[in-house]
């Protein structure tokens, strides 16, 4: 075990008084005064194990995880029932995860969000809409597709194109409410925003002045968008795509009846 980089302590079994640590974990769990190699970061994280691994309850028989608050780094503790010099013991097997679960963290961020925007995806929009409808929390779905990108992407390049995208999703994600509202880019020029506890006129009305933002824009080519907007009541009884059709209907109408093309 002295050869292993996970830090291991064995307690006994009774009172969990410690009767080993190897050598990855020795200079660690008993600072040394007269040491200066010593890390105080690493000596703080070992106390704050020590204290929690002594307590915990084995027969759980899942890994304790402790986030210790002064570094601000996370471990895992596996244990092991084992005989250690003809006395029932336990081995504690600890690693440092913290790296392990920024990079979790950052790929599950990144699978909910879109590159180009940094809006979003459509995954986590589907996530949060389930979630709404599940809660029976009232809002108004927004369908917003832009106008003209095509045209945007043949005659000035998809340099230009992308800029639109970009340029819509900011006038977006600046009119609605922070950390209330949900705006999410679910495909090449759709987006959709959730408004919360919105009433529908109130939507239209915000949908409104989004697209006289974008359309006062100045640019070298007409920007402009098409919405529709759908008000889900507490305790709807459609079904999340139903919900979804409705404000993509509306949209389209839209898109109709001001005879948008976007060719």
């Amino acid at each position: 075990m002295d050869g292993l980089h996970e830090w291991i302590v064995v307690t006994k079994f009774s009172n969990r008084e410690i009767l080993y640590v190897n050598g990855a974990a020795r200079n660690i769990f008993y600072k040394n005064e007269n040491e200066s190699d010593c890390n105080e970061d690493d000596y703080s994280s070992a106390q704050e194990i020590l204290q929690q691994i002594q307590k915990y309850d084995i027969t759980r028989d899942e890994p304790l995880i402790i986030h210790c608050e002064k570094t601000n780094r996370i471990f895992r503790c596996r244990f092991c029932k084992v005989n250690w010099n003809g006395e029932r013991a336990i081995a504690h097997i600890i690693s440092d995860i913290t790296n392990e679960k920024e990079e979790k963290a950052e790929l599950e961020r990144m699978a909910f969000k879109d590159e180009l925007t940094g809006m979003h995806n459509r995954r986590y929009f589907m996530k949060e809409l389930k979630k709404l409808i599940n809660s029976n929390i009232p809002f108004s779905l927004c369908s917003i597709d832009l106008n003209r990108l095509k045209y945007a992407n043949d005659t000035f390049g998809h340099i230009a194109g992308d800029e639109y995208i970009k340029t819509v999703a900011k006038v977006i994600f600046d009119s609605v409410r922070n950390y209330v509202d949900i705006v999410c880019r679910i495909g090449g020029d759709e987006f959709i925003v959730i408004l919360c506890n919105c009433p529908e006129e109130i939507a239209i009305r915000k949908m409104n002045e989004i697209a006289d933002i974008i359309k006062s824009t100045d640019r070298k080519y007409p920007m402009g968008i098409s919405f529709g907007v759908y008000y889900v009541e507490p305790s709807t009884k459609l079904s999340i795509e139903d919900t979804i059709s409705i404000a993509d209907k509306r949209m389209y109408e839209f898109k109709k009846n001001t005879k948008i093309h976007n060719n």
